[in-house]
């Protein structure tokens, strides 16, 4: 059965899924693998959200053939068509009826990296949450989470975060800390100027980048960001640190990339994600869990013993997320 992804060129989704390229009945599709370049240059052109933004441009159905003309399916093939939440396509709903419609017994997956309040239809500004989500519903035939409580909410397919990195082996002085943050606010900006704030006045050397903040709390370690950073200068960083800080968003449950990146890379994890224990990769000499500032282990943080995962590695590699959904589908 194939298994088609449809994967935008963000760097972290490249760098996660980028694993699954060797396997044959895998193939990644999309407006960026567009074989002709002259074609993608107009596809980017004529749907880019930027020209978008105002008015959608007419005609935008001539591409649909196109994003998948060079790979010969079949009409009655058996295929799995995976958008992950980042793709621009998993939101272009006229393509997901034009999908279903051409391909009648494939099997149409959205999967989440967000929480359920967190995803938006980015390339449809005047789509809130609710409506998105009500759309994401009605064309997909199944929608994969990490998370554990829109799963029960929503009656969606649960599975862990999948994560895969790549060699990295730059020691840098400058991008040295004992706890790494970085990411976007998400409501969360208080509560991560309250662990800093407990942090290095226990002497533990925090380096912080906040993106999209609500308001700017200065501290000395705390860098505040328009944007992410790219995920490879990101990955310098996680590199350079002792332990890496997660904080969940607002009612988000399940595992965020952070304890992918702690395995793949042997570092220590701090996090207020209760449920990871139940994920079979929790290890309390590496992981540390908190509910409240003050509960944190400092000792843990402090802790000389270096971080050995590398057994744990393969259980988070997206060749069992794709596994996965070939067992249910099948």
């Amino acid at each position: 059965m194939k298994k088609i992804i449809f994967l935008p060129k963000y760097d972290y989704d490249q760098i996660i899924y980028g694993s699954l390229a060797k396997n044959k009945d895998i193939i990644f599709a999309g407006a960026d693998y567009i074989p002709n370049p002259v074609l993608r240059w107009l596809n980017k052109l004529h749907t880019s959200y930027k020209t978008n933004k105002r008015l959608r441009l007419p005609f935008q159905w001539i591409w649909y053939p196109i994003y998948l003309f060079h790979l010969e399916l079949r009409k009655k093939e058996k295929i799995i068509f995976i958008f992950i939440e980042t793709s621009k396509l998993g939101y272009e709903f006229p393509y997901l009826r034009y999908l279903r419609k051409k391909y009648p017994n494939a099997s149409i997956i959205f999967r989440c990296e967000n929480s359920s309040n967190y995803i938006t239809c980015p390339y449809l500004p005047k789509y809130e949450n609710t409506e998105c989500l009500y759309l994401i519903e009605k064309y997909y035939h199944k929608i994969v989470t990490f998370d554990k409580n829109d799963a029960k909410k929503y009656g969606w397919l649960y599975f862990p975060n999948s994560y895969y990195g790549i060699p990295i082996q730059n020691v840098n002085k400058a991008l040295e800390s004992d706890v790494l943050f970085i990411g976007r606010s998400k409501g969360r900006l208080k509560e991560l100027v309250r662990i800093y704030d407990y942090l290095t006045q226990c002497q533990i050397k925090c380096l912080f980048f906040i993106a999209e903040a609500e308001e700017k709390i200065k501290r000395k370690g705390i860098q505040y960001i328009k944007k992410p950073m790219s995920y490879y200068n990101y990955l310098q960083y996680v590199y350079n640190t002792k332990c890496i800080l997660e904080v969940l968003a607002d009612k988000q449950t399940g595992n965020s990339l952070r304890l992918g990146e702690a395995i793949f890379y042997n570092k220590y994890l701090l996090t207020n994600a209760k449920d990871v224990k139940e994920l079979g990769l929790y290890s309390p000499k590496y992981v540390s869990i908190f509910q409240e500032v003050e509960s944190i282990d400092l000792s843990f943080i402090k802790n000389k013993i270096p971080v050995n995962l590398t057994d744990k590695v393969k259980c988070m590699e997206p060749k069992f997320f794709i596994d996965y959904l070939e067992s249910i589908i099948r």
